[in-house]
């Protein structure tokens, strides 16, 4: 089966490293699929680097106000058409096999999501000698990851039947990459790819942040988040049964 692959990518202010996360994923993609890239506001010249590459795959799309991380990924799942579907951060740098892997192991396994491990590097793309899966000790499952948070969303590939499910996002919660990961646990099988598929920055800019939170803040987020998540699950859960979903 040939798939329509869809990259989701948020953009905000990444004028200094966006050129080369963009062209490595375009050498990866056939001329049916696109790359959605939805600015939340840039005040650089990040607009003028995703125009300047006059590639037709690429859709550009600016939010009409700064809206927040979360905010613009539901956008650009939103748009997208494809049926798999990527997200991907502005500021990392994808495998040269980063696709082919992806869609080797959604064929072997039939998952509704797949995470691939991601290489730590520094702003100058200098190996920290590490990657996220060790730093965060990330596999499956749904308290596990309630608890402790391993989802990755500049890691994570989903069918897009699967991520609709989740649009659109909770105004409550916090990040979305937890709750696409946790929704597709329930509504499919979930795949930790032990292979470092991205090149991950951690340069001091980052949108996103690997900072804990203190206890508090902690305990406000998991509570919203398990609010939502129940909410959610009887739509998930008649998506799962439903044979269109098979």
């Amino acid at each position: 089966m040939t798939h329509r692959l869809s990259v989701c990518m948020a953009i905000y202010n990444g004028a200094q490293f966006i050129e080369p996360q963009i062209r490595s994923i375009l050498t990866q993609l056939g001329p049916q699929d696109e790359l959605i890239a939805v600015d939340d506001g840039s005040c650089d010249n990040s607009e003028a680097i995703v125009r300047s590459f006059g590639d037709a795959r690429i859709r550009y799309i600016r939010n009409p106000r700064n809206l927040g991380v979360v905010k613009t990924f539901e956008r650009a799942l939103a748009e997208s058409t494809g049926d798999l579907v990527f997200l991907s951060d502005q500021d990392d740098i994808w495998a040269d096999n980063k696709v082919q892997r992806t869609l080797e192991t959604f064929t072997t396994t039939g998952a509704a999501c797949i995470l691939s491990d991601a290489l730590l590097v520094d702003g100058d793309d200098i190996s920290l000698n590490q990657t996220f899966f060790e730093w965060r000790q990330s596999r499956p499952g749904l308290v596990r990851n309630w608890l402790r948070n391993s989802f990755m969303g500049c890691t994570m590939a989903l069918r897009r039947d699967v991520a609709m499910v989740a649009v659109p996002f909770p105004s409550a919660i916090y990040m979305h990459d937890q709750w696409l990961g946790m929704l597709a646990t329930v509504a499919g099988k979930v795949v930790f790819l032990p292979e470092p598929l991205i090149r991950y920055r951690r340069h001091g800019g980052n949108v996103t942040t690997m900072a804990r939170s203190s206890a508090s803040v902690m305990l406000q987020r998991r509570f919203a988040f398990a609010t939502c998540f129940i909410l959610r699950l009887p739509r998930v859960l008649w998506f799962r049964l439903s044979p269109k979903s098979r």
